[in-house]
């Protein structure tokens, strides 16, 4: 677990380099950060404003079982997401915090409502309790 957050449980969520293993989902979120650095990429607030939502539905329809659980999907459909963090780093260095605190409550208002979703689902607990036991629940 040096890298990944993942307990041994979970390790089906994670790539495995050089007995490292590294989370799938951070891995888009970096390579997004990185393209967006090198790249210099500039995306249009209608368009930076969907970037987290393949992320968190990824999520949902892969946890709700609708769709295979498959870590290439993980990390592409993340990507977009490192896109829209590093706009929020950008707020930071540029001291813009209302649209720091802007972006970064738009996130959380995503999370809240998939937790709901997966709540109402039966969805939720059991995933709290396989991260926090790090044992594997079918």
């Amino acid at each position: 677990m040096l890298i990944s957050h993942h307990p041994p449980s979970q390790y089906c969520r994670t790539y495995k380099i050089f007995e490292l293993r590294f989370c799938a989902r951070c891995s888009g979120i970096i390579v997004g950060i990185l393209l967006s650095f090198v790249l210099n990429l500039n995306f249009s607030w209608e368009l930076l404003i969907l970037f987290p939502l393949p992320t968190f539905i990824n999520f949902l329809i892969q946890e709700l079982k609708w769709i295979k659980s498959l870590n290439y999907l993980k990390t592409l459909f993340t990507i977009p997401l490192g896109f829209y963090i590093y706009k929020m780093l950008e707020c930071i260095i540029n001291l813009d915090f209302i649209l720091f605190l802007t972006m970064f409550l738009y996130v959380l208002i995503i999370e809240f409502v998939i937790a709901i979703i997966l709540n109402q689902n039966k969805k939720l607990e059991p995933l709290i309790k396989e991260y926090e036991n790090g044992i594997y629940i079918d």
